[in-house]
């Protein structure tokens, strides 16, 4: 089920290489910031990945400090349910900083269990197949990466906001299988050294 929900919501963060630089493109022409200076979409891009990059490097260690206090549940099924509020704004935006806003949002959503996830499978994992567990965790990624294009292909089909409108529903199929796997793993797990809190 971890695995399964991973994909489900790797489809995406992924698309801050696939989806979203190409409809930034589309939709966001010749914008004039401040003191004359103009961003078009490719440029604008750029400068959302900067955005995000920097909001990573400055606030990772204090969102994984912030996120310690609450259960590991709402953390997983917080950042599932961000990652499909963010994809449906995404779908709504057309100026820079509407994008640079709903950036600020997918960050907080990548944070939210960038510092769970290895140790929520180490935890999960009996001492002698920890490799193993962390190989298939890892199926998360590999399976994503590969799905994920497939935005690309949608959006001619149906169009950007329906394709952002379907991310965002994956992505609270993920919420929704996270709470499933939570609530399974408190009433299957008779081992005491897992620590699936509520």
């Amino acid at each position: 089920m971890f695995i399964i929900a991973g994909v489900l919501v790797a489809q995406t963060f992924m698309q801050l290489d696939l989806l979203l630089p190409v409809y930034m493109k589309e939709t966001l022409h010749k914008e004039t910031l401040w003191a004359g200076w103009t961003v078009d979409g490719a440029n604008a891009f750029g400068l959302l990945i900067a955005e995000n990059g920097l909001l990573v490097a400055l606030c990772t260690v204090m969102m994984t400090r912030q996120m310690a206090r609450f259960s590991e549940r709402w953390a997983f099924i917080g950042s599932a349910v961000l990652y499909g509020i963010t994809m449906w704004l995404f779908s709504q935006t057309s100026s820079f900083f509407g994008f640079a806003a709903v950036m600020v949002l997918f960050t907080l959503a990548e944070l939210m269990t960038a510092g769970l996830q290895q140790s929520f499978v180490s935890r999960l994992a009996p001492e002698d197949m920890r490799g193993q567990y962390f190989a298939a965790a890892s199926l998360r990624f590999t399976i994503g990466r590969m799905v994920a294009p497939m935005s690309l292909a949608a959006a001619t089909w149906v169009g950007y906001t329906w394709t952002f409108v379907g991310l965002g529903m994956l992505a609270l199929a993920s919420a929704a299988l996270y709470a499933w796997m939570f609530h399974q793993a408190r009433q299957q797990t008779e081992r005491p050294d897992i620590s699936l809190s509520q």
